[in-house]
């Protein structure tokens, strides 16, 4: 996930004026493009722009299958969603590295779980007292983050036991 937010936002269309904005990464454009093509349009931009364009290029052939589906997904979202998906990213990468890494481990713990044993996590005693109720935010966010790029729901609830067995 990290990784298709951090290309995300630099990569997303850019369009003319009076245009409406592209949904589609310019990154896809890029690699939709035969070699000769892409070294054709590579050649008629400034220096500074391509190297950019060249370096983002290959920082997504880098990505694994599934990232590259996620960075895809992404992109397909409305460009609000993105926004408030890049704003609670932004947040967790301001937190200090220590809490970073307890609240990834976390939050693997927390993806594999039902939404309703989620939820009573979240708001459970332990939780409260190892992270803060930002962090607790945060977590219930980029968890739901995480399905949403993953096309991945929560998992049901088990459900209940019959009496009647």
């Amino acid at each position: 996930m990290a990784a298709a937010a951090a290309l995300a936002g630099p990569l997303l269309a850019q369009p003319a004026r009076g245009q409406r904005p592209a949904r589609e990464a310019v990154i896809e454009r890029w690699n939709r493009m035969t070699p000769e093509e892409r070294e054709q349009a590579l050649a008629r931009l400034p220096p500074e722009r391509r190297r950019l364009i060249e370096r983002r290029l290959e920082a997504f052939r880098d990505l694994t299958p599934e990232q590259q589906r996620r960075f895809r997904r992404f992109n397909a979202l409305p460009p609000e969603r993105q926004g408030e998906i890049r704003s609670v990213y932004r947040r967790f990468r301001e937190l200090p590295a220590e809490r970073r890494r307890s609240m990834l481990r976390e939050m693997r713990a927390l993806r594999g779980l039902p939404g309703d044993e989620r939820r009573r996590r979240l708001e459970s005693e332990e939780i409260r007292q190892r992270f803060s109720a930002e962090e607790r935010k945060m977590l219930s966010d980029l968890a739901d983050v995480f399905d949403e790029v993953s096309g991945t729901e929560p998992k049901p609830a088990s459900p209940p036991p019959d009496p009647d067995r």
